[in-house]
């Protein structure tokens, strides 16, 4: 028997942030919005390095599984997914929290080297995420 339930949406546009949590420390790592829904969230397990929110996301959210980090999904429908998108966004960084796109600039795929972004990525992690989380826990 399956055990996960999706209650299909009645509005297609959403925000929602991907959280982190071990033990019992729960940090938000990104915030985005989007019409797609469930497919939105498939586009960062595939993590397509032609895309650099996916890659860069994706990426994170790998080495946060591999260091032992669970990652859940949090969304909730809205009329102006934008504006409630920035909204979220400054409300978590008001809270002291710094998001994956706070500082890692987008790139262009046909010239970028995948295993350099990836480092960039990790070190992002590390550096202002993991290690900032750790001073303020």
């Amino acid at each position: 028997m399956l055990g996960r339930r999706f209650r299909y949406p009645k509005n297609k546009n959403i925000v929602y942030v991907v959280w982190i949590r071990k033990l019992f420390k729960r940090v938000p790592i990104y915030v985005g919005q989007s019409q797609k829904h469930v497919g939105r969230f498939g586009d960062y397990i595939s993590g397509s390095f032609t895309s650099p929110t996916d890659f860069r996301v994706g990426t994170a959210i790998d080495y946060l599984r591999g260091d032992g980090w669970q990652v859940t999904f949090v969304y909730r429908e809205v009329a102006d997914r934008r504006r409630q998108e920035e909204k979220e966004k400054r409300r978590l960084r008001d809270h002291g929290y710094v998001l994956l796109d706070d500082a890692l600039p987008g790139y262009d795929y046909k010239q970028a080297d995948q295993e350099e972004e990836k480092c960039k990525i990790i070190a992002f992690v590390k550096e202002n995420i993991l290690r900032r989380q750790a001073t303020n826990a």
